[in-house]
């Protein structure tokens, strides 16, 4: 009985140091997947900032581009009321004023 008592004793320690080891593991792949997940929110975070300034920026040019195309526009229908006057044609009656309001917020 006493041998099979000291193989009972010697196999619950080996098992608990087997217990120990793998919790060991566990918590450093816990510690690592912790990481990595904080690396990837990081940059998640990054990169959406990234994307907002970028659609911002993106907006601006937009909105700077079609006040430009709609300035052009204006003074080409400008120039053109202007020759059709030269040339003895009739002008564009006072409530079709087309250069006084462009329409886009500034």
């Amino acid at each position: 009985m006493r041998r099979n008592d000291a193989r009972l004793a010697a196999y619950e320690g080996w098992r608990a140091a087997e217990v120990e080891s793998v919790r060991q593991l566990a918590a450093e792949d816990l510690a690592v997947r912790d990481a990595v997940a904080a690396l990837e929110a990081a940059r998640a975070a990054e990169t959406a900032a990234g994307l907002g300034r970028e659609h911002r920026r993106r907006q601006v040019a937009e909105r700077k581009w079609a006040q430009l195309v709609l300035e052009e526009r204006v003074r080409l229908l400008d120039e053109m009321e202007t020759v059709e006057r030269e040339n003895g044609g009739e002008p564009l009656s006072d409530d079709d004023d087309v250069g006084t309001d462009t329409g886009i917020a500034q």
